[in-house]
This record gives structure tokens, sequence and C-alpha cells, in this order.
């Protein structure tokens, strides 16, 4: 993939979370990925998981068998990772803008548009505006 995006003359990314944690490798992972020019990364449920740990037996297992060696300090810095980012005029998110990744609300709650907060996570300095429609890059349920 990076070779491919490489050829493509490929000079910004956009890193959409679930970093190799947990996984076999998730420091040669970061490293990689730390490796690529102008790159914005968000947060996404896996960073968060690890240190709000999801309550499913196979998530935990996975936690516990491969992220034990994952440094402090590499947990602080994922976990700490923007929820969001807008760029170009676009809102990126790791799964949907008015809900958690991992705890989306109830279908029959969910509102006929996407309604974007006023307020930036407080690990973000980006402020998003209000919204009545979705904003572009994403979907209604």
């Amino acid at each position: 993939m990076l070779e491919d995006a490489r050829a493509a003359a490929v000079d910004r990314w956009l890193l959409g979370g679930d970093y190799g944690t947990p996984s076999p490798w998730p420091l040669e992972t970061l490293d990689r990925l730390r490796q690529l020019r102008d790159a914005t990364w968000i947060r996404g449920n896996g960073e968060r998981w690890l240190r709000e740990p999801d309550e499913r037996p196979e998530v935990k297992e996975a936690y516990e068998r491969f992220t034990p060696d994952v440094p402090e300090d590499v947990v602080d810095w994922l976990y700490r990772l923007p929820e969001r980012a807008e760029l170009d005029g676009n809102l990126y998110v790791h799964g949907s803008p008015t809900s958690r990744a991992s705890h989306p609300r109830p279908r029959k709650e969910r509102s006929a548009s996407w309604p974007v907060s006023t307020t930036a996570p407080s690990s973000s300095a980006t402020a998003i505006s209000s919204s009545v429609a979705p904003a572009r890059g994403t979907r209604r349920w």
C-alpha cells in the first residue's frame, strides 16, 4: 500500500485509528506510521480501549495478549490523539461524528441528520462548526 501511495505521489496522510494495538507488532507498526511525512492522526476505538477497555471477552483477550509490552508513554500518546480532524473543510472521524466508535447510540435514537458538536474534544484544538446536514465524507445511518 505504501509503495502504491508513493507511486501516486501522495504527500499527505490521514491516519484513521486502530494503529496495530492489539497486534503482534504494535511498536513496529507505529514506528512505520511515524515515518510518514505530513500525517494527521485521529484516535480510534482501539486506542481508546488502551485506557477504557472494551468488555467483550475476545477484545479483552486480544489486548491482554498483545499490549503488555507497549510502553506507558506510547499508550498515553495514542489515547490522547484527537477523535476528529477537519482537513480542507471535511470532517474525519473513526466511526460516527455523533457517537464514540464503539458505543453508537441505538438506531431509534439517531437523528435524521448529524449535527456536529461545536465543542472539539479536549484532546483536539480544532473547533468544528455546527451543521444540520452531514459533513462531507460522512454518511447517514
